[in-house]
């Protein structure tokens, strides 16, 4: 991977990471629209560290709240009422909807790692995303609408 490569591909990730649609999905496809051809294991050590550096970058801007957060469940749990404030609510809320996505995928990880290696098949995940989006997206405004 060269300079411009890598340089794109921080770029999609960028573009991509804090909209609904997937930056992972993106990174896969860029290379491939390109026809780049790519070391896998350098491919995926750089979309890893991609990954890290959004994560840096969200724990940056929200470390005040994170820190609010654990604290909030770390003191609740320690005085036995879980859901005492709403920072603490809202952490055991993000680790109970957490779960089922790691049950999942440590469920079908050699399904959704193959994925990887078919840019066709997700190009048509991020079609149907965007078609479901679309779709609820009309139907919140139906919604709204009636009331």
């Amino acid at each position: 991977m060269n300079i411009l490569q890598s340089f794109i591909l921080g770029i999609v990730q960028g573009l991509t990471e804090f909209i609904p649609v997937s930056s992972t999905a993106h990174l896969i496809l860029v290379p491939w629209l390109f026809n780049w051809t790519l070391h896998e294991p350098a491919r995926f050590v750089f979309d890893v560290l991609l990954q890290l550096g959004t994560l840096a970058a969200v724990v940056a801007y929200f470390w005040k709240d994170l820190l609010a957060i654990a604290g909030a469940m770390l003191g609740g749990l320690a005085r036995g009422k879980l859901v005492e404030t709403t920072e603490a609510r809202l952490g055991w809320l993000i680790v109970v909807a957490t779960l089922p996505a790691v049950v999942v995928g440590l469920l079908f990880k050699d399904f959704f790692e193959s994925l990887h290696n078919n840019p066709v098949i997700v190009a048509a995940i991020l079609i149907a995303t965007a078609g479901l989006l679309l779709v609820s997206e009309q139907m919140g405004r139906q919604l709204l609408a009636d009331q």
